[in-house]
């Protein structure tokens, strides 16, 4: 997964204005806080400067992941006409940079961001970016009543298990009342993220939505105890990064959760690969969550020539069409 150079470009040129040290200094408290506190604290961020080291730290790795979600609509779904996004919790703006580099008729993108000053930071990134896209910023509360015309997506990146349950249903009502085509939520790839999307799963079958992906099924989720449904995606830190975390690792792993729903139902058949797969010489295995709604290892040998190149393509988080 490569950033948009712009975007790196952008994030480099919002760094230099400040001291580096202190960027540095900025960056580690962040990472201790969320370790010892997790993302949950009403003042995660508490300062400019950490605002700029928020943004260089998570952007390439929420970008990621939102990009990987909204490429599979395109991708897989075959959904090119995405005209308008609503973003709820916008935050680094990450979703924006995924959206306008996959739909070609993306048109309007609406930030919705609480956090005021984070928001004019995300824009500040935007403005120098040639792009087609009209903007509106709304800096508000997404789980209050939302002022704004009805979005073919409404995305939430990262931010509706931040709130209450009775928050969560609250926001997700409000994004229901203004989503023509999909809603697409996105959480961190753990425990707490996964069974934060199993409720919100629930809720939203509760209302008739439609499950896309990444679910090949409407029914329990099969995961044994011990496990829970995340993907993966790895990705090359920026130069500035690197010097951020003092010459550590040139990539980094980012693992997420996610739901897509429709208003509407859409006939693809397919099986997910929820593991990594296993791979010998001779012989392929996937682990798949089944269109049945199961578990299921498949193995794939090397004498059936056409279908063991098709799976030796396959990755974690891929789908196997039917």
């Amino acid at each position: 997964m490569i950033l948009p150079e712009s975007l790196v470009a952008a994030i480099e040129e919002m760094a230099s204005h400040v001291d580096f040290k202190k960027l540095i200094q900025a960056t580690e408290d962040l990472s201790n806080r969320y370790r010892s506190q997790g993302s949950e604290q009403e003042t995660f961020i508490q300062s400019p400067l950490e605002r700029i080291a928020y943004i260089c730290m998570r952007m390439p790795a929420t970008y990621s992941a939102v990009y990987f979600v909204l490429k599979e609509l395109v991708d897989v779904f075959s959904v090119s006409d995405i005209r308008s996004v609503l973003d709820l919790g916008s935050g680094t703006g990450a979703g924006f940079w995924a959206a306008e580099r996959l739909f070609d008729d993306l048109k309007e993108y609406t930030f919705v961001e609480q956090d005021n000053e984070l928001c004019k930071a995300a824009l500040h990134l935007i403005e120098n970016h040639t792009h087609k896209v009209g903007i509106k910023e709304l800096n508000q509360d997404y789980t209050s009543s939302i002022n704004t015309q009805k979005h073919d997506l409404v995305l939430f990146s990262y931010t509706l298990s931040e709130n209450s349950r009775k928050q969560q249903d609250r926001a997700l009502d409000n994004a229901l009342e203004l989503c023509k085509r999909f809603l697409v939520v996105i959480e961190p790839g753990t425990v707490l993220g996964y069974e934060h999307l199993m409720e919100t799963r629930n809720y939203l079958l509760s209302k008739e939505m439609h499950l896309v992906a990444p679910c090949p099924h409407s029914k329990a989720c099969p995961m044994k105890e011990g496990k829970w449904c995340h993907f993966y995606k790895r990705l090359p830190r920026m130069a500035l990064q690197k010097k951020l975390k003092k010459g550590s690792l040139g990539y980094e792993d980012e693992k997420f959760s996610y739901l897509v729903f429709s208003n509407k139902p859409y006939d693809r058949h397919y099986n997910r690969l929820v593991e990594f797969p296993k791979k010998s010489p001779h012989l392929i295995e996937h682990t798949f969550c089944t269109e049945e709604g199961s578990i299921e290892r498949v193995q794939f040998p090397k004498r059936d020539k056409t279908v063991f190149k098709k799976s030796k393509k396959l990755d974690w988080g891929d789908v196997w069409l039917k």
